[in-house]
């Protein structure tokens, strides 16, 4: 019934704990599929050995080509009705599965559930969730109830897969953040109705350093990630609603959080000045300068500039904080 794909990438310190959490789970109706994408460290060891042992978990190794394509590679081999993700240094409980399933009823597309956050390999902090089913009328309540658009990983929910498939879904290789968002986003216009519950059966590991959410990607990922999701939160407030100013607002939120980063990515890779100065000019700064929330007094500087059309002097100030940063 359910197919779990997991993408792996040198994760020989959590890996085992992953597989073991899957393993025991109460709901037997699964399949596992291992996507290992080009690990050189002991991972294809762990990974086989569980195959090995259990026929209902499947290896498979590719040639490297970053999570999406991994996830993507998994999609086309899964055979189960429905999908579902886990990242390879997290696990889950022993009833992950069954609560979802339990909540595939009355024409359910997906389904949500709470999550854990273990912090430094030990503490576990509940995040505990709204429990509601949500009809296609009511599917924006999914981002002012249910905070979709802060919970876009595709981990801790239940796809259907003939969804996927039908409408020929899958996740941007062209985007290294954000390609989450854009996966749900597109999947949501598809559904009928959402389920939330509270089962907290998954357990996310939050990393202090290297968070892929403070990792620059290039000037293309940057925009083609600002751009997809710029059309799909207007095309779900065009579905659903569009006099909700309260999700319009977390949407323009969210559209300031990727103008910030394509900013950011002026300033992390080799860019011409005059590129800089053009893209600064055609992006639409009002989302990042009046929606998006910023604390650092060095930011705020920049929305000020940035609000009065100084680009150069934010030009010029980028690139001095940039070479100040490097040395």
């Amino acid at each position: 019934m359910v197919s779990i794909i997991i993408p792996v990438y040198n994760a020989e310190q959590y890996i085992a704990e992953c597989l073991k959490s899957l393993s025991d789970q109460t709901f037997c109706d699964f399949e596992v599929l291992i996507v290992d994408d080009g690990s050189n460290d002991l991972t294809p060891t762990i990974c086989q050995s569980y195959a090995v042992k259990d026929p209902r978990f499947k290896y498979f190794s590719k040639k490297n080509g970053g999570v999406s394509s991994a996830r993507n590679f998994g999609l086309k081999r899964a055979s189960g009705e429905w999908i579902a993700f886990v990242d390879a240094d997290d696990n889950v409980s022993p009833s992950f599965l069954s609560a979802m399933y339990a909540a595939v009823r009355d024409g359910v597309d997906l389904v949500v559930d709470s999550f854990s956050i273990i912090r430094n390999d030990s503490a576990v902090e509940a995040c505990e969730g709204e429990v509601m089913t949500l009809a296609h009328s009511e599917m924006l309540e999914a981002f002012t109830k249910g905070r979709l658009d802060k919970r876009t990983s595709p981990w801790g929910k239940l796809y259907k897969s003939d969804i996927i498939r039908s409408m020929y879904l899958s996740f941007n290789e062209k985007v290294h953040l954000g390609e989450d968002a854009i996966f749900l986003f597109e999947y949501l216009l598809c559904c009928s109705k959402v389920s939330f519950i509270d089962n907290r059966g998954y357990f996310y590991r939050l990393e202090t350093s290297g968070s892929l959410t403070k990792t620059i990607n290039t000037l293309e990922s940057e925009l083609e990630a600002f751009s997809k999701i710029s059309s799909l939160t207007s095309r779900l407030i065009a579905e659903y609603d569009n006099n909700d100013k309260i999700v319009s607002r977390l949407f323009k939120e969210l559209q300031g959080f990727y103008v910030r980063r394509v900013l950011s990515s002026l300033y992390v890779n080799p860019t011409a000045r005059e590129l800089r100065l053009a893209t600064i000019s055609q992006l639409p700064l009002d989302l990042y300068i009046t929606y998006y929330p910023v604390d650092s007094m060095k930011e705020r500087v920049y929305k000020v500039l940035l609000s009065m059309n100084f680009y150069g002097l934010y030009d010029a100030l980028r690139i001095f904080v940039a070479k100040t940063n490097r040395r």
